[in-house]
């Protein structure tokens, strides 16, 4: 009696096969393409957060103050600086706010007095 060796896959196999394939491959393209874009908004916030403590920092050590609304950008972020003097303290308080955006979305603010020590 001879009998015959099955050596290959049936295309119902195959074709199981590969929708388990394609649905593995949807599913961890679109974890990754997440993931991606989770990293990118992170640094994004990361760098925002960095420009508006760096100015904010610069602003506290600087012996003089301009106040007023100053707009200007550094490479693809807009920021934006009031500075005012709180009335109380005849000019030796000055409330400082820093808004750091990138593309109309505000990413940090930080808000903070400057004191004028004479």
């Amino acid at each position: 009696m001879k009998t015959r060796l099955n050596l290959g896959f049936t295309i119902i196999e195959i074709i199981f096969s590969l929708a388990v394939f394609a649905v593995l491959f949807i599913a961890i393209s679109s974890l990754m393409l997440t993931t991606l874009k989770v990293s990118q908004s992170a640094k994004y916030q990361y760098q925002a957060t960095s420009l508006a403590q760096k100015r904010f920092e610069e602003i506290k050590a600087s012996k003089t103050v301009e106040t007023g609304l100053k707009n200007y950008e550094c490479d693809e972020y807009k920021i934006s600086e009031e500075i005012q003097a709180v009335e109380e303290y005849n000019g030796r308080v000055y409330k400082v706010i820093i808004k750091v955006s990138r593309e109309e979305e505000v990413l940090d603010i930080i808000e903070g007095l400057k004191i004028i020590v004479p």
